[in-house]
């Protein structure tokens, strides 16, 4: 995912149109002059990936480099007539060229779902009670951040895929906090660690076993064998119980913050 504000792409239509009518006198140097905008253009068509049209600005690119020349000599030298001309000669052959590669390109629209589009791009934790989501394991936060960016791209199997392996993630840390010794055999399952915390005499609260006890039955299971196909109002429902749980888990007296995991940095 490469985020990109609409307004870069208008800006190179704006400033290819300014070029191609530059006039003759302008300031080469100073703050919103010439030698300013020339720069801006061809900076913005490689930041915006216009690769093309970057090939086919060549000639000014050695303008840009005669220009650079001249405000070395005076500091208070303005476009000629000629030099004037040739930068909207050539910015008029690129026209096309522009016009080609934006009929090329795409920009996909993240719409609003229930929840806010820039946090599930960019700040999910703020969909959890303050200081949760650092609290979590380092794969459950992933998931978690990966199951919001799904919902936001509206791709709702894979968001309630990711939504359920973080909290099952965050299972095994809540039994490893209860659980001090005599662990039970990895792998460490959803319903076996249910089974095991809800023998012990100091457990969870009930709400919070039953929530997870619903989400292994009702959406687990299903989810982790090719069964279950969601929606995107479904997938909605089953984060935000997954929000819920997972902020359950960690206000409990008895979590305690995983410590660092090496070589689970993973990158989002």
């Amino acid at each position: 995912m490469q985020p990109r504000a609409t307004q870069d792409y208008v800006w190179i239509g704006i400033l290819h149109r300014y070029l191609m009518e530059i006039p003759a006198g302008t300031l080469l140097d100073g703050d919103q002059q010439a030698l300013y905008y020339l720069d801006t253009y061809l900076a913005g068509l490689s930041t915006v990936g216009y690769t093309l049209t970057a090939s086919a600005a060549w000639p000014l690119h050695g303008i840009r480099d005669e220009m650079a020349a001249e405000i070395v000599a005076s500091a208070n030298a303005v476009l000629t007539t000629e030099v004037a001309t040739r930068i909207q000669q050539a910015t008029l052959m690129m026209r096309e060229v522009l016009y080609t590669e934006a009929r090329s390109r795409t920009v996909f629209e993240v719409t609003d779902k229930r929840y806010d589009a820039s946090k599930l791009l960019y700040d999910v934790g703020a969909l959890l009670r303050p200081g949760t989501l650092e609290q979590l394991p380092t794969l459950s936060s992933y998931d978690l951040q990966e199951s919001a960016i799904c919902i936001a791209f509206a791709r709702p199997t894979a968001a309630a895929f990711h939504a359920l392996r973080g909290t099952e993630q965050a299972l095994r840390h809540l039994y490893a906090c209860y659980v001090r010794s005599n662990r039970m055999r990895k792998p460490w399952n959803w319903k076996p660690i249910l089974e095991a915390l809800e023998a012990r005499s100091t457990k969870p609260p009930k709400v919070l076993l039953d929530n997870l006890d619903s989400l292994r039955e009702n959406f687990r299971n299903p989810t982790q064998h090719p069964e279950a196909v969601y929606d995107i109002d479904e997938a909605q429902d089953l984060f935000a119980q997954c929000l819920d749980v997972l902020n359950r888990m960690v206000a409990l007296p008895k979590w305690t913050p995983p410590p660092a995991e090496p070589g689970q940095k993973i990158a989002v």
